[in-house]
């Protein structure tokens, strides 16, 4: 039985030996590169959110770019429709005067 129990103890000391030099190892090994794999998916989401931010400030931009034109345009717009009121305000009172002179003329004339 003695001998049983130590060739028992062999197998156990083989697999524990087994275990130690090449699992344990091996295991670090993986936990290592899951480590690196983590820490580059961390930079990854790093980046992805600067690029976000960074694309989001470029969007901001540009609305404001878009806003300031708009409100330029209808300025520009109120102004140049201004113009074209005092045109057809002065194409009016032309056209009275013109409608004054003439109904003159005829009085003149009658």
């Amino acid at each position: 039985m003695f001998g049983a129990r130590q060739e028992n103890m062999s197998v156990v000391e083989d697999v524990r030996k087994v275990l130690q030099d090449f699992l344990a190892p091996e295991l670090r090994s993986i936990g290592t590169r899951m480590d690196a794999l983590e820490m580059q998916r961390a930079e990854d989401k790093a980046d992805l959110l600067r690029v976000i931010a960074q694309d989001k400030a470029d969007l901001l931009r540009a609305i404001s770019d878009v806003k300031t034109d708009i409100q330029h345009s209808i300025v520009t717009g109120n102004a140049h429709m201004e113009k074209r009121f005092e045109l057809v305000v002065d194409y009016t009172k032309v056209l009275q005067r013109v409608d004054k002179l003439e109904e003159a003329q005829q009085s003149k004339s009658n």
